[in-house]
């Protein structure tokens, strides 16, 4: 994992965690009842940001402009509804500065509303300071993709509520961004990886997320899969975390109750009990970091670009299809 800041973004970057780590203190001051009555009512985040979910977006960002904090928690909110409504105001939409090409996996986080965005800033924040991670390639674009028009999000009842996005929306405005992999934050579904696409919600902790992020390099669940699932994973020689044929004879594998629906028996390289079985568990062995560290390096795993080129596929839209299979060619050859 590389921590990349881009020189442009200085400011924000360093007003950002100020309300992340700290405490609100509220206060009341002791004033007569027909003085208080008479002084208007002062701008408030919680007003600012209930105008802003009833679409008021200019009246929201006036009424952070009015607030008494230039940093901290109304500025974070003041700058990103700014950039959505400027942006969205001349149609220009600004690219993410580029990261490192040693970044083998470059993280987007996405979402539509604003509980998930200042939620997604921690998991960004926390994930840049995981000493667990820091010898991944894995880098976060110091930018979040914030768009309430476009990031429309739903859980599929058809498929165990897990969280699912409106594909085609947001490949038209993520055209000219500078990604592989995005990181969807929605208001409420089931965490998920498709392809190199992660989906989580507002009650996911950053645990989760972790657990989910590695999954975009081939890791495999250490939890009973359900016989559906069973039925395609078990079938595999091996993945970076098991493996599914016997092991020889005075190896350190030891069973996993990752197949326990099915006839074949899976394998892991650790006897304690790893994130991969209980995501709150936060232990990650050695041997599954070296394992990530050589998955990321093969760079064999499906980006998000595979999301969009399969949704295209499907509606027989050659051009689009084409366009984003080209940007997984790419992606493969770096």
């Amino acid at each position: 994992m590389l921590n990349f800041v881009k020189g442009g973004l200085v400011s924000l970057a360093a007003g950002i965690p100020l309300f992340l780590i700290c405490l609100s203190i509220s206060h009341s001051a002791n004033t007569r009842p027909e003085t208080a009555t008479e002084k208007p009512e002062r701008p408030s985040l919680s007003k600012a940001l209930g105008k802003w979910q009833q679409k008021q977006y200019q009246e929201s960002i006036n009424e952070l402009k009015a607030m008494e904090q230039p940093y901290g928690e109304a500025g974070f909110y003041q700058f990103y509804f700014k950039t959505f409504v400027e942006q969205n105001l001349n149609q220009v939409f600004a690219n993410q500065p580029s990261l490192p090409k040693s970044c083998r996996q470059q993280l987007l986080f996405v979402t539509g509303n604003t509980q998930s965005l200042a939620q997604a800033e921690r998991f960004k924040q926390k994930f840049n300071n995981d000493p667990r991670l820091a010898s991944l390639s894995i880098c976060t674009h110091e930018l979040i993709w914030f768009d309430p028009e476009t990031v429309q999000c739903t859980k599929n009842a058809n498929k165990n509520n897990r969280l699912t996005c409106n594909l085609p929306l947001l490949a038209q405005q993520l055209k000219a961004q500078q990604f592989t992999h995005l990181v969807l934050f929605a208001e409420n579904g089931k965490a998920n990886v498709h392809n190199g696409i992660m989906y989580l919600d507002q009650q996911d902790t950053y645990d989760v997320f972790v657990h989910e992020l590695a999954h975009f390099s081939g890791f495999v669940d250490e939890y009973a899969l359900n016989a559906d699932m069973a039925k395609h994973i078990c079938q595999l020689d091996e993945a970076p975390n098991l493996q599914f044929i016997e092991p020889d004879q005075g190896s350190n594998l030891v069973p996993a109750r990752t197949c326990d629906n099915h006839p074949n028996q899976a394998y892991k390289k650790s006897n304690r009990l790893t994130f991969m079985e209980y995501h709150d568990v936060a232990y990650i062995p050695s041997e599954y970091l070296a394992a990530w560290r050589q998955s990321l390096e093969k760079q064999n795993n499906p980006s998000a670009h595979v999301n969009f080129a399969q949704f295209y596929e499907s509606q027989s839209n050659v051009i689009e299809s084409q366009f984003w299979r080209a940007k997984y060619q790419t992606y493969l050859t770096q």
